[in-house]
């Protein structure tokens, strides 16, 4: 009997001593103070304080504007401050993992429809098959990656002047393919 009693009461003992442990723990609400005397926004959380630095949040984003968040924070953080991403967001172009610094801008590029069409396009086409070099139009050359509406001029151009494309080495003389353009888009053309 006096052991039930002892296991009873040492389980109140720990599930007090629990309560209190998490009493202590909890999160207190963040207070934005400003130290007037060190002109330096601080941010309050119980007795601590944490220094802040200003971060201009802009682009693709919820609500892009000037936040102030703890030193030490990354650009994915900085982001969550804003409200988040915006739905046409274009994460490819931002480092989420970089630390952010006082003043710093953080910009969010927006998607471009026509750039996220364009590249889907370009896909299904590679995946399908190679074009034919010596027979398709500008728009069709601009499938293949590297090909921007300049280079895909040149080609035709250069094809109008010297006829058919015999061979790869032949496209060297096209203005703007070099060696390592050559090699990036041979895997996308044919000389049929």
């Amino acid at each position: 009997m006096i052991e039930i009693v002892k296991k009873i009461g040492l389980s109140c003992l720990l599930v007090l001593l629990g309560g209190v442990v998490y009493f202590f723990r909890l999160e207190r609400p963040v207070e934005m103070l400003e130290d007037v005397d060190k002109k330096e926004t601080v941010l309050q959380k119980d007795a601590r304080t944490v220094p802040v630095v200003r971060v201009h949040v802009a682009g693709a984003v919820v609500n892009p504007g000037v936040y102030e968040i703890p030193v030490g924070m990354t650009v994915m953080e900085a982001i969550a401050y804003s409200g988040g991403l915006a739905p046409d967001a274009n994460l490819d172009k931002v480092n989420l993992a970089k630390m952010v610094g006082a003043g710093q801008r953080v910009f969010v590029p927006f998607l471009k429809e026509t750039q996220s069409r364009s590249r889907s396009h370009k896909s299904a086409r590679i995946l399908v098959q190679p074009i034919a070099i010596n027979q398709v139009n500008r728009a069709e050359l601009e499938t293949i990656p590297g090909i921007g509406r300049k280079m895909a001029q040149e080609i035709i151009a250069y094809r109008q002047r010297h006829g058919r494309f015999q061979s790869e080495q032949e496209l060297l003389q096209v203005k703007y393919i070099g060696k390592r353009m050559l090699e990036k888009i041979k895997p996308y053309i044919t000389f049929d």
